[in-house]
């Protein structure tokens, strides 16, 4: 259970950052610190989640005046990941509120998709939407790292499988309720509906086909080479980018 210092910790460095105020966030950090003295594994995780939401505030507010999107060294994005692992890793963080837990998740996820560590992200992704399956962010911003995924490979027969199933995700924007943890981010909605866009014109241009039975396939004629098809995916044995999308 959250003390009201902590709650209203979290409301500061939202209002911080909604202001633009660097000194403010700046200081909110040392309250952070200063917090955790005697607190339960719980809090620890929630204190450690403000933190980073205080280095991704400044990170945001920091790329206004200089964009350092491709910059090899990204220290508030490192702290903002680092702080985030920790949260996770108190054993506290099995008694918070799912949502906080899949907003953690999905904020890591984020970090390590904007660093290039792509097929780690998906993994976190899919972590918050087994406790929460309709998680909009976690649902929206895997399906874009799919995306990304897909034009990076240049076998259509692979990249199309991706590109299907992010737009199998990216469809459930407008045709079902979903789970938005701070209500509707239109920003966001517009972004993924631009991608669920992109991914149908691509699926047309390569003439995917969607019908296509994934768990209905060929294994091969002879029994060895059927036992060997099955036991390969489980342990990644086939060399293969799928591998980072069934396993």
């Amino acid at each position: 259970m959250l003390n009201k210092e902590t709650e209203d910790l979290g409301l500061e460095i939202d209002i911080a950052f909604d202001n633009n105020d660097i000194s403010k966030l700046e200081v909110l950090l040392v309250s952070c610190d200063s917090l955790m003295e005697n607190e339960t594994s719980e809090n620890y995780s929630v204190l450690y989640f403000y933190k980073a939401n205080c280095y991704a505030a400044l990170r945001m507010i920091e790329r206004k005046d200089v964009d350092d999107t491709w910059s090899w060294h990204q220290e508030r994005l490192v702290a903002e990941i680092l702080n985030l692992r920790k949260a996770l890793a108190e054993p506290g963080f099995e008694k918070l509120h799912e949502i906080i837990q899949c907003k953690i998740l999905t904020n890591i996820a984020n970090g390590m998709s904007s660093l290039g560590r792509v097929i780690e992200s998906i993994s976190y992704y899919e972590e918050a939407l087994s406790r929460i399956d309709n998680f909009a962010m976690a649902l929206g911003n895997k399906a874009i790292g799919q995306v990304h995924y897909g034009q990076h490979l240049y076998d259509h027969g692979h990249s199309g499988i991706f590109f299907f199933h992010a737009n199998k995700e990216l469809n459930r924007f407008g045709s079902e309720p979903l789970l938005w943890d701070c209500g509707i981010q239109q920003d966001a909605l517009d972004t993924f509906m631009g991608y669920r866009d992109f991914t149908e014109d691509v699926l047309e241009d390569i003439e995917f086909d969607s019908k296509f039975d994934f768990n209905n396939f060929s294994l091969g004629k002879h029994q060895k080479e059927q036992d060997y098809r099955r036991w390969c995916p489980p342990v990644s044995g086939l060399l293969s980018p799928l591998n980072n999308h069934y396993v």
